[in-house]
């Protein structure tokens, strides 16, 4: 494994959630908008990026999708292909699910999976280490 990158984690939630810095490219363009904070959420299954940046960003328009809420509730939203980047690292194609409600970026599992990183609560860092050889 190579040098971790540090991250703080950010103190304006209460409690303090990881975050990770992403930029936001059309499939195999450079970055359009970013560096973005985005939220590391463990117990999401995709990723939710808002509307408008995917826009900014000229990502490519997929299918509809049902996005299923924590609390039971339920809505039709659209997905996006994009290029994902995090740092030095690159996550091409990802499969990303438009949020006309909200206004930051959330981080699920498909995204994380790809990623080797350290969630350290007590210390209130995140270390990511490196992108997976196998992230397919």
């Amino acid at each position: 494994m190579g040098a971790a990158m540090n991250i703080p984690y950010d103190t304006a939630y209460t409690p303090p959630v990881p975050i990770l810095q992403v930029e936001l490219a059309a499939p195999g363009e450079s970055p359009r908008i970013g560096p973005l904070p985005a939220v590391v959420d463990t117990g999401s299954d995709g990723t939710l990026v808002p509307i408008d940046y995917l826009e900014q960003a000229e990502a490519i328009g997929l299918d509809e999708a049902i996005l299923h809420g924590i609390a039971g509730g339920s809505r039709r939203v659209h997905l996006f292909e994009i290029d994902l980047h995090i740092g030095p690292l690159l996550l091409p194609g990802v499969i990303v699910a438009g949020d006309d409600d909200g206004k930051e970026v959330l981080l699920g599992r498909n995204v994380l999976n790809k990623l080797i990183l350290l969630l350290d609560g007590p210390r209130r860092e995140t270390e990511l280490f490196e992108q997976r050889p196998d992230w397919r």
